[in-house]
């Protein structure tokens, strides 16, 4: 196993966040080779194994770029159902302000139609 410090290669002083500065795993199996980072393990190539460990740095067609984008796309995926948004929100500081406000907005919205499906279903059940 081989421990990373994924990165945002700078050309400006951008300062590093959770979301552009992490750890990461490369992972050489028995089976195949793996990358770890941000709660998501992925199978990858050799090739992209032995690139991203030379070169950790996220930047335009870089493999720790695409990997970081795979990530991203898993974490989201992770996401089973709305239902599950407002327990998620709490581990937000990963994501962008953006990100964050649609999500919060979303899960307003949940909470909503929530409180008008439990509505509907007492002025629908049966008085005894």
């Amino acid at each position: 196993m081989t421990h990373l410090r994924i990165r945002l290669l700078r050309w400006e002083e951008f300062p590093p966040t959770a979301e552009n500065d992490y750890p990461a795993e490369a992972i050489r199996g028995g089976d195949g080779f793996y990358y770890r980072a941000r709660g998501v393990t992925l199978p990858i190539t050799e090739y992209e194994f032995r690139t991203v460990t030379t070169n950790p740095f996220m930047y335009y067609f870089s493999t720790a770029l695409k990997l970081h984008l795979r990530i991203e796309r898993a974490r989201a995926a992770q996401l089973t159902s709305y239902t599950d948004l407002p327990k998620r929100l709490r581990h937000c500081e990963l994501l962008s302000p953006h990100k964050l406000e649609l999500m919060r907005a979303a899960a307003d919205y949940i909470e909503v139609l929530k409180g008008l499906t439990a509505e509907k279903g007492a002025r629908a059940a049966p008085v005894d």
